[in-house]
């Protein structure tokens, strides 16, 4: 367990700390001068060299000490680590772990959801999953550096970010089937068009960037969720004498 700081270019303001003591040194109590009529005759002595000299030295430490707070706070301090070496392991909503729950090497682990505040796995049952790579960098900067990690999640994860995710530890991931009642992405086959092109001899060659486009298009169907939205297309090509397909839509 170690302290760090999540802001420490906030310490540069300790410089600050320079201005109670330009205070305390430039503001000096001053003192009067008074004339006493038996010391008159007496020979003034040489004034001996000036020292600095600071006055009201607790007000001066009550100020430093403010200054010094107020940096800390910006700088924003916090205990990286636990003092415990459990292993851990995290659920990521969504998945079902019975196939892993039986592992020997898991069975003495610490079990938690993926979810704020990471609560343990027996206390309820989570089904969403929210900001999963958010949670899995906070719980990598709260436990201690010697304890391990186990990290369930389904098929698909769900909750990532535009940043990659990158932990201070080995991460053992566990890719599981998802519960039964949140069920999977169904794949779907997209569905096929034809279209039809007819051309004189002299267009004969437009037809080639015809067969371009609809091969770039249908490179992205493959994965697509949602089949009935981007369909794949075949392009049918032929001269002005032969017959259009039936049911055909026309396109001038």
């Amino acid at each position: 367990m170690s302290i760090g700081l999540l802001f420490p270019a906030a310490l540069a303001a300790l410089a600050a700390l320079a201005l109670p003591l330009l205070i305390h040194l430039t503001r000096r109590s001053e003192r009067q001068l008074m004339a006493f009529a038996a010391l008159r005759w007496l020979r003034a002595k040489e004034r001996a060299r000036r020292r600095l000299r600071i006055d009201e030295w607790l007000l001066l430490a009550l100020r430093l000490l403010l200054l010094t707070a107020v940096v800390l706070l910006l700088a924003q301090p916090m205990w990286f680590g636990k003092s415990s070496d459990h292993a851990w392991v995290v659920v990521v909503p969504g998945a079902n772990p019975d196939a892993v729950i039986d592992d020997p090497t898991l069975r003495d682990a610490s079990w938690h959801w993926l979810a704020p505040g990471f609560p343990a796995f027996d206390s309820a049952q989570l089904q969403t999953a929210s900001a999963t790579a958010s949670l899995l960098r906070e719980l990598d900067a709260t436990l201690a550096a010697s304890q391990s990690l186990t990290v369930i999640v389904p098929k698909r994860l769900p909750g990532l970010d535009a940043q990659r995710i990158t932990l201070s530890r080995t991460v053992d991931w566990r890719i599981v089937a998802a519960r039964p009642d949140v069920g999977e992405t169904e794949q779907v086959t997209p569905r096929t068009q034809t279209v039809a092109i007819r051309h004189d001899l002299a267009h004969a060659e437009i037809s080639r960037y015809f067969d371009a486009a609809a091969k770039a298009w249908n490179a992205g169907t493959e994965d697509h969720v949602d089949a009935s939205a981007k369909p794949s297309f075949v392009i049918d090509t032929a001269r002005t004498d032969v017959a259009l397909p039936a049911n055909s839509d026309w396109l001038l």
